[in-house]
């Protein structure tokens, strides 16, 4: 990750030099950019934005309000900290970082900004870690830019707002079933929240509905297996652990029971990363040998 310069040492660039740079941020409100240049014509810049030289040009990181406001009140020069070029993931990490502070992000940009950071080959864990929030956070965000897309139509053209959270609702739901949810929402948006809702218990998949429990089979009792089988590639740090799994299937869902020998070599994190990775990925359920409770780690 790059390091920033202390905003100190800033130095001041003729506005004609600068010009902009990619944003995770696609809305402007402009009442906001008048009242900006309102308060730096009163106070001054307290603020420097953030940019970096290419080709003779500074192209904005970070501050692109300031700079539009310093345009709008004709200055001459900006403050600024200058620094080298970045990659295009450590521009994104850098404006989620300015951004998420000031909480101005939307719904739809903290979706896209996920999803770019996938595109650039970043893993969910480590988004997850570098922006302070957990995997499976990331992993639904991730989701929904591809459904918010999915249904962008339907959902602009009833003007309605959904957070992702509601977005991830409609994740199992055909366009038909978005249509009528959405049209629910529009003739009661008082009641939004409990109609989207109630179309993901709807729309939840099961899995062997309708049939028999499965019974233990000697083939299922021999899926006792050493978890660097099947982690090596996800957790090759970890593939030395003398964990063991053993599958238990019933007729709805997937149980994993997770024996631990030598469990003194297992510190949280790791125990973290393998539970969340078949909780969200694989979607399993974990049951510790040590508790009759589904593990909530």
């Amino acid at each position: 990750m790059i390091n920033q310069e202390k905003q100190e040492n800033y130095v001041s660039i003729p506005l004609e030099k600068i010009e902009d740079g990619y944003t995770i941020r696609k809305t402007y409100n402009k009442e906001s950019i008048i009242k900006l240049a309102e308060s730096i014509k009163t106070y001054g810049q307290l603020q420097p934005i953030c940019v970096y030289l290419e080709n003779d040009k500074y192209v904005t990181i970070y501050g692109l309000r300031r700079f539009w406001a310093c345009l709008k009140l004709e200055m001459k020069k900006i403050k600024a900290i200058v620094i080298p070029k970045p990659t295009k993931v450590e521009i994104i990490y850098l404006q989620i970082n300015e951004n998420e502070v000031s909480k101005r992000l939307s719904y739809e940009e903290r979706e896209e900004y996920i999803y770019m950071l996938k595109k650039n080959s970043e893993s969910y864990e480590e988004i997850a870690q570098k922006i302070g929030r957990s995997v499976s956070w990331v992993r639904i965000c991730f989701i929904v830019y591809n459904l918010r897309n999915k249904y962008k139509n339907t959902i602009k053209e009833y003007g309605i707002k959904l957070s992702t959270k509601e977005v991830f609702c409609l994740r199992n739901a055909n366009l038909k079933q978005v249509q009528n949810t959405v049209k629910q929402i529009v003739d009661d948006p008082e009641n939004k929240k409990h109609i989207i809702f109630d179309l993901n218990i709807k729309t939840k998949k099961k899995k062997n509905v309708g049939g028999k429990r499965k019974n233990l089979t000697e083939s299922h009792k021999k899926s006792v297996i050493p978890i660097e089988s099947i982690m090596v590639e996800k957790f090759p740090e970890i593939k030395d652990l003398k964990i063991k799994l053993s599958i238990e299937l019933d007729n709805e869902k997937k149980v994993i029971k997770v024996q631990k020998e030598n469990s003194d070599i297992l510190n949280k994190t790791d125990a973290d990363s393998i539970i969340r990775y078949l909780q969200d990925t694989l979607n399993y359920k974990i049951l510790w040998n040590d508790s009759d409770k589904d593990s909530t780690r």
